[in-house]
C-alpha cells in the first residue's frame, strides 16, 4: 500500500521517540538499583561520604568556567584537529574507526585532563593547608577506608555486563518482533548489538570510562535543602545539565542562530585545518547532538547511584559500558 507522504504524524513520532530514549536512561538507573538489592551486589555499597557543599559565587563561577565556557570555547578546534589526525589512512583509524566520533572523544579527553589538573591543584592546596586527603574525597572509597576495594569495582563490571545483556535482549526483541527502533530525528539513538558494532565500540567505551571516572571523582555537592529526596533530584538535574551545557549552547547558537538568520549562514565559523582554503571544518559539531543526551544522561545516572550507594564504580562502569555499546555503537560504522 502506497502511503501519502503527508499522512505522517511526524511531530508525535518524534515526541514519543524522544520520551522512549530518555526512558532508557531511567531503565539503566533502575536496573543498577534493582541489582543492588541482591545480597551479592549490596556488599559493594559504601556509606556515602560527607563532603563540604559548594557555596559562594566564586566557586560557582569557576565551576561554570571549567565545565561550560572553556569546553565550549575549545570544542571546534580540538575536535577538528583530532578528526584530521585520526582520519582515514592514519595510524589510529583501524582502531578508532569514526573520525567524527574521534573528534568528540578527543575533546572529552581534553576536558578530562583539565579536570585532572584542577583536582591535583586542589589536592596540593589542601595538603599545604594541613588538611588530610582521603580516598573518599575523590569518591574512590567509603568514609574511613584507606584502600580501594577492587572487588567492589569488579561487581560494578559484572552489573554492567548484566545490564548490557538485558538491554541487548530488549533491543533485539523490540526491533526483531515489532520492527521498532529508537530513533530521534535522523539519529539512531540505540541499536541492537552486532559483532562488528561491539568490537568497534570497545576503544570508545574505554575512553568514555576514563572521562566519566575523572569527571565524577570530584562529585559536585550542593547545599542541602533538608529533604534527601529533593537533594537527590536537584543534584541529578544540576550535574546532568552542566555536563551537557557546553555542547548544548554551541548547538543552540549554531543551528538556532542559523534558523533565525534564515539564509544558511552558520554563526560559528569553520576553520581551515588543512591549509587549502577548501574542506573547512567546524569539527565534530554536526555529530554532537547525541553527546548532550548521552553524557548528560549518564552523568545523572552516576550521580544518582553514587548518592545512594557511595561507590563511584557502581555508576561509572555500567554507564560507560551502556554509552559505548548502546548509544555509540552505530556511529562507529560511520566515517
Amino acid at each position: 500500500m502506497k502511503l501519502d507522504p503527508t499522512n505522517m504524524v511526524w511531530t508525535w513520532q518524534q515526541l514519543f521517540s524522544g520520551i522512549a530514549c530518555v526512558a532508557m536512561m531511567f531503565l539503566l538507573a533502575a536496573l543498577i538499583n534493582l541489582l543492588m538489592q541482591l545480597d551479592f551486589f549490596a556488599g559493594a555499597a559504601n556509606p556515602v561520604p560527607e563532603k563540604k557543599p559548594r557555596r559562594g559565587a566564586v566557586a560557582w563561577i569557576l565551576d561554570i568556567l571549567f565545565t561550560t565556557l572553556i569546553p565550549a570555547f575549545i570544542f571546534v578546534h580540538v575536535s577538528a584537529y583530532v578528526i584530521k589526525w585520526t582520519g582515514a589512512r592514519t595510524a589510529l583509524s583501524p582502531i578508532l574507526t569514526s573520525a567524527n566520533l574521534n573528534g568528540i572523544m578527543g575533546w572529552l579527553i581534553a576536558i578530562a585532563l583539565i579536570g585532572a589538573v584542577r583536582m591535583i591543584i586542589t589536592a596540593v592546596r589542601r595538603k599545604k593547608s594541613g588538611q588530610t586527603l582521603r580516598l573518599s574525597d575523590f569518591a574512590l572509597a567509603g568514609e574511613g577506608d584507606e584502600k580501594i576495594a577492587w572487588s567492589k569495582a569488579g561487581k560494578g563490571l559484572l552489573i554492567g555486563l548484566i545490564v548490557l545483556g538485558a538491554v541487548g535482549i530488549w533491543l533485539w526483541a523490540i526491533e526483531g518482533f515489532a520492527g521498532i527502533n529508537y530513533q530521534v530525528w535522523n539519529l539512531s539513538t540505540y541499536l541492537k548489538f552486532s559483532p562488528m558494532r561491539i568490537t568497534r565500540a570497545i576503544p570508545y567505551m574505554i575512553i568514555i570510562f576514563v572521562v566519566m571516572f575523572v569527571g565524577n571523582m570530584s562529585q559536585r555537592v550542593l547545599p542541602s535543602t533538608g529533604n534527601d529526596r529533593k537533594d537527590m533530584w536537584i543534584a541529578v538535574a544540576v550535574n546532568s545539565f552542566l555536563t551537557a551545557s557546553a555542547l548544548f549552547f554551541l548547538l543552540l547558537i549554531q543551528y538556532g542562530g542559523s534558523m533565525l538568520i534564515g539564509d544558511g549562514t552558520a554563526i560559528i565559523p569553520q576553520i581551515d585545518i588543512y591549509g587549502t582554503g577548501v574542506n573547512k571544518s567546524s569539527g565534530a559539531l554536526d555529530f554532537a547532538f547525541g553527546y548532550c543526551y548521552m553524557m548528560g544522561g549518564t552523568t545523572g545516572v552516576v550521580t544518582y547511584i553514587y548518592r545512594k550507594y557511595g561507590n563511584i564504580f557502581l555508576g561509572v562502569i555500567p554507564s560507560a559500558m551502556f554509552a559505548g555499546m548502546v548509544t555509540l555503537s552505530g556511529f562507529t560504522l560511520v566515517a
